[in-house]
C-alpha cells in the first residue's frame, strides 16, 4: 500500500510523460490511499488540462471518473492539527502536509514527482521509479 499523490493519479490516468512509471507503480502495488483533499486538486488539474491542453469536457469527467472508481474507497481523514504540524515541520504547504501525514501515520512512502517534497521528505516521499526500484 502506497499513499498516492494526486499527480501520480494524474500521470496514470491521462497520457503523458509519466504515465508509464504510474502504471508500473499501480501494477507494483494497486493498493493507493490519498487524503479526501484528493479530489478537489484532481479536479484542479483535469481543469486545466481542459483550459490549456485541450482536453475535451466528456474526456475529463471520463477521467474524473475512472478517479473516483480507483481511489474512491481509499480516501482518509488526517486530522488538522497533525496536518498543521507536518507543513510547520518541514516547511510545505498544509495541503502538501495532507498527503505527507498521511503517509508518516501509516507508515506508507508517498509516491510523488513532486521535487519540493522529495527534497523536504526524504524519508517519506519517494519518486515512482525509486519506490520500482526497491521492490
Amino acid at each position: 500500500m502506497i499513499v498516492a499523490d494526486t499527480n501520480l493519479l494524474a500521470y496514470l490516468l491521462v497520457p503523458g510523460e509519466f504515465t508509464d512509471s504510474a502504471e508500473a507503480v499501480r501494477l507494483a502495488d494497486p493498493e493507493w490511499i490519498a487524503p479526501s483533499l484528493w479530489r478537489s486538486e484532481f479536479c484542479n488539474v483535469v481543469s486545466l488540462y481542459v483550459r490549456f491542453r485541450g482536453m475535451s469536457e466528456p474526456d475529463a469527467i471520463e477521467v474524473i471518473e475512472a478517479a473516483e472508481r480507483i481511489m474512491g474507497a481509499h480516501e482518509c481523514t488526517v486530522s488538522s492539527p497533525t496536518i498543521l504540524r507536518a507543513a510547520l515541520r518541514f516547511n510545505i504547504a498544509a495541503y502538501d502536509a495532507e498527503f505527507v501525514a498521511l503517509a508518516e501515520e501509516r507508515g506508507l512512502r508517498l509516491v510523488t514527482n513532486d521535487r519540493v517534497l522529495l527534497q523536504r521528505t526524504p524519508t517519506i516521499s519517494i519518486l515512482p521509479d525509486d519506490f520500482l526500484k526497491q521492490l
